[in-house]
Order: C-alpha cells, then structure tokens, then sequence
C-alpha cells in the first residue's frame, strides 16, 4: 500500500469524521419534518408527490404495516425492473440494438434482485447486455429508490429504539419520499458536479504518458483494450489522489 493510497484514506476518514454531526443532525431534522433550508424548494414538489399518489403524511403505521410496505415496494421494484431486462432486446427506438448477449431469466432476476437490494451485483458485460434504457430507467432507478427504501428502514430502526413505548414508527411513504428529496437528489446533484469537474464524462479528452510508435499521444476512442491500458490526463497533478487507476506506458 503506497503513500497515495494511504492519503486517499486518510482524507476520506478525515470528510467522514468532520461530516458526521453535520449529517445527522441535517438527517434528524429531514425525518422528523422539522424546517431545512432546502424546504421552500422540496416542499411544494413533496406536498405535489402526496396529492397525485394519496398518500396521507399524517397517518403513521405501526411495525407490520411499515414491514408490508417495505416488502410490496421492493417487490414490485423487483418485478418491474425484470420486466424491462427481459424486452429490452425488442426496445430498438432505444438504442437496444448493440445488445449481443441475451438477458436471460435467471440472470434478470438475479439483477432486478440484487438492485433492488442495493446489492448491485453485475453479473454481466453492460455494453454487450444492457441497453440505455434498461440503464437509466431500470439499474439507475432502483439504485435511487431501494436506497431511499433502506434509507426509511433505517429511520424506522432507530425510531423503534427512540419512541419507548410507542406502538407507531412512522409512514414508510413519507419517509421514502422525504428520502429521495432532500438526503438523495442533493447527495446525486453534488456527485455529478463532482465527477464533471473531475472529467469522468469527458470524451474528448486525451490520455497520456505512452505514446505510439509515430510519437503521438494516442487517443482514448481507440478500442475497449487501449483504453485499459492507458491513463486519463487530469487537469491538475494533484488530482491524482482522488484517480483509481496506475499510469500504464503502452
């Protein structure tokens, strides 16, 4: 283990230390309706959610009826997601015509189940299986949602040890929502500056420090096996600690 890697955990421990108070506290106000900064914003769109699916806010559940709950939305996230694996060869308007490996049914199920359990098992090659509909709609979606399911769980875990006494550990569909809106959406919108700023979705930039044999950078559209030879340019040198992969020379 080298000295960057060393770095690269130690800040992370570091972020992670000093955000701890801030987050929880930001998390204990989310959960218990209490007044955030984000509210004159979110407010509107959560009371907006309520109205279209009739959910009742006020109305809290006890521990069977949050379980049920639970079940029946990652059960029909499951089913859903499934679905989707299993046509998308036949959705061509979406650009499903690169898929060359079949999506099988034990390894749909054995996907729809682990994204719907946050596990993310990818058992398969995605630019040869997944089209971009079955990635943005159907991986990307339950990535957001059954995270914002365990997130729910979790409140209600900790409600269960806080109320004594209590027979009551709040709404699942409130807490899912309020999960995806203010603790999600904010954390996904920050992450994608992040990665932008960091040149993750720039394909035009070139890589370096191997050069072919006519002393010229190669370019990073060359092919799947360059590129995994190869290393991404960075703005700045210092970035470095914050890259996954090793300078290569081809």
């Amino acid at each position: 283990m080298g000295i960057p890697t060393l770095l690269q955990d130690g800040i992370f421990l570091l972020v992670v230390f000093l955000l701890v108070k801030p987050v929880g506290i930001y998390l204990k106000r989310v959960f218990a309706q209490e007044h955030t900064f984000l509210d004159p914003v979110l407010g509107p769109l959560e009371r907006w959610i309520y109205r279209i699916t009739r959910i009742d806010s006020e109305r809290e559940m006890n521990a069977r009826q949050y379980a049920v709950a639970f079940v029946i939305f990652s059960l029909v996230g499951v089913l859903a997601l499934y679905a989707l694996l299993r046509v998308q060869r036949f959705l061509l308007w979406f650009d499903a015509a690169h898929i060359t490996t079949p999506m099988t049914p034990d390894l749909a199920i054995n996907t729809a189940v682990s994204f719907a359990t946050t596990t993310t098992w990818q058992a398969y090659a995605g630019e040869t299986t997944m089209s971009y509909l079955s990635q943005l709609f159907g991986l990307a979606a339950q990535n957001f949602l059954a995270g914002a399911a365990g997130l729910a769980v979790g409140i209600a875990f900790i409600r269960g040890f806080a109320r004594q006494g209590a027979t009551t550990l709040g709404n699942f569909w409130v807490d899912l929502v309020r999960a995806m809106l203010w603790v999600l959406l904010p954390l996904s919108l920050i992450g994608s500056v992040v990665l932008i700023w960091q040149g993750s979705t720039d394909e035009r930039s070139t890589v370096y420090p191997g050069e072919n044999a006519g002393g010229k950078y190669p370019d990073h559209r060359t092919g799947a096996g360059r590129r995994a030879r190869i290393y991404q340019k960075p703005g700045h040198r210092w970035r470095w600690l914050f890259q996954c992969q090793r300078c290569s020379p081809l």
